[in-house]
């Protein structure tokens, strides 16, 4: 999985009883109960990265590792806030 924006990598995996939630290298793996909310708080995060400037690369994953989906979050310019611009 390699895109131009490799800041952050999201993966939503399923593991058979739930849908795991990896965000590298930022904090440890989260489980959901449904790949919809998985899915949805992975796109929360990817966006919240984007917003800090942050490319995100977000796959979405079967329980054989194949890749079901891939979406990327390009970084937004961070307003220069010292010049009081936006």
């Amino acid at each position: 999985m390699s895109a131009p924006p490799d800041d952050v990598t999201i993966r939503v995996i399923n593991e058979g009883a739930g849908w795991r939630l990896e965000c590298l290298p930022r904090f440890e793996a989260q489980m959901f109960r449904s790949g919809r909310a998985a899915e949805a708080a992975a796109r929360s995060i990817a966006a919240r990265f984007a917003l800090s400037g942050l490319g995100v690369q977000m796959a979405v994953e079967d329980q054989g590792h194949a890749i079901l989906g891939t979406t990327t979050f390009f970084p937004l310019p961070v307003p220069d806030t010292a010049r009081g611009g936006l």
